[in-house]
């Protein structure tokens, strides 16, 4: 599915998200597999990224910028862009739950109580 198509649909529905690339469960893997992973979803992410913001702008929040936002948007991520629409934000994230669960790159509206 061509997410990039609904990126306005998506930017600024509530409680929509959508999972644009995750690896399988991790239990198994060992430091290098994992960091193999992480490499590869974060190269995705800078796949995406590059093209959200050739239709959205810059992000006006990454994890760099405002790291205590970024956590209260999506605690579990890693990386993070975000733009503001309406009361809340557009959020592409790179994150993980746990060490053993999948890495996943997710998009969609939240807001900072989120």
């Amino acid at each position: 599915m061509d997410h990039l198509k609904n990126i306005d649909e998506l930017a600024s529905n509530p409680g929509k998200e959508v999972f644009l690339a995750k690896s399988g469960w991790l239990e198994e893997a060992d430091a290098e597999a994992l960091e193999k992973t992480w490499a590869s979803l974060g190269e995705q992410f800078d796949t995406f990224l590059a093209q959200f913001v050739a239709r959205l702008g810059e992000p006006i929040i990454t994890e760099r910028s405002h790291k205590d936002l970024c956590n209260a948007l999506y605690c579990e991520a890693m990386r993070l862009a975000a733009w503001r629409r309406n009361n809340g934000y557009s959020v592409l994230a790179l994150a993980q739950h746990d060490r053993e669960t999948p890495v996943f790159v997710p998009f969609g509206y939240r807001t900072a109580e989120a």
